[in-house]
């Protein structure tokens, strides 16, 4: 038969085993509310943050378009000088290139003069022609004069027989943007 133990007895090993139990069961509790708290802690840096960039983001936003507004009077003060400039000479450009392009002799003379000077200026005032360019006609306008001035220089130094044969080809594609953009100029 088991010894009955007194009450006194139990009580002294029943807090003898809390003295043991109770510390771990609190700094284990303790720790998970730390490591809880800690998270909360970084869930809000995070939101700070967010809240902070949000705010940069909108400040930066702002900036952008106060930068753009200046850019914008700029360009239309300087614009208009620049884009006349840039269809005038682009005018002047391809009239050149058109010249020469329907000339019957001297064909090597003739396509050196297009690639060393009047395709790569064409390029540049096509370049420039989409920055400056009032309208989304206008801008196509300069982007093809760009791709049949690229198709040109490619030709033109792969294979010069067939650029000469196909002179008349390019020669009217050019004068079609000429003529559009020289409207533009008129209007």
């Amino acid at each position: 038969m088991p010894r009955r133990r007194s009450r006194g007895s139990l009580l002294a090993e029943l807090l003898r085993l809390a003295g043991e139990i109770l510390p771990s069961l609190f700094r284990s509790s303790t720790e998970d509310y730390v490591e809880l708290a800690r998270r909360e802690i970084d869930e809000l840096r995070r939101k700070v943050r967010s809240t902070l960039d949000l705010k940069r983001v909108s400040e930066l936003e702002l900036k952008r378009r106060e930068l753009e507004e200046q850019i914008s009077k700029l360009f239309k003060e300087q614009g208009d000088w620049a884009w006349k400039y840039t269809i005038e000479q682009t005018i002047g450009h391809i009239t050149a290139t058109e010249d020469h392009l329907r000339v019957e002799k001297d064909a090597d003379f003739c396509i050196r003069c297009l690639l060393e000077k009047h395709l790569p200026a064409l390029l540049v005032y096509a370049s420039e022609g989409v920055t400056f360019a009032r309208s989304d006609e206008e801008r196509k306008l300069y982007q093809e004069l760009a791709s049949v001035v690229r198709d040109m220089i490619n030709l033109g130094t792969s294979n010069k027989e067939e650029f000469w044969s196909r002179r008349l080809e390019f020669s009217d594609k050019l004068r079609s943007i000429r003529k559009q953009l020289a409207l533009k100029l008129m209007s």
